[in-house]
């Protein structure tokens, strides 16, 4: 009987241990990966995806419905005002140890729009902090950083 009760506790304990470290915990992205998952995401026209791909990376974000709906809003529209998504180019990168800003010209028919991802790194894991959109002040940003 003991060596029953045993048995089953090593099982139990052997199988726990594959459970943890196979579990279906997704591994963490760095920005670039994150960034070009809501590229990919936004090249076919689905940007509720493509903000949740940024949103998914900090489970805090989740918790504020107004800011996704305006960041959801903001971005559904970006086609309206800019033309149809060409692609996208990344022009400044600023890191420190635990922060990341990724500048971003994303490219539409019409005109460029600026996007700048903010990234915070904490336990080793990074998080989306912010996605800024600003429609007017791209083409500065681009002839600054592309004229080298």
């Amino acid at each position: 009987m003991k060596k029953l009760i045993l048995a089953i506790a090593v099982t139990l304990v052997t199988l726990g241990g594959n459970i943890t470290s196979h579990g279906q915990t997704p591994q963490p992205k760095e920005p670039k990966i994150i960034i070009d998952d809501f590229f990919k995401a936004f090249s076919e026209g689905k940007f509720e995806e493509a903000i949740a791909a940024f949103i998914k990376t900090n489970p805090w974000m989740e918790k504020k419905p107004d800011m996704l709906a305006t960041l959801k809003a903001k971005y559904a529209s970006m086609p309206s005002i800019a033309g149809n998504y060409i692609n996208f180019k990344v022009i400044k990168t600023e890191d420190s140890e635990n922060i990341s800003r990724v500048k971003v010209v994303a490219y539409f028919d019409r005109q460029p729009i600026l996007i700048t991802f903010i990234f915070y790194k904490s336990g080793g894991v990074w998080r989306g902090q912010n996605i800024d959109v600003n429609f007017d002040d791209a083409f500065d940003e681009i002839l600054k950083n592309e004229k080298k």
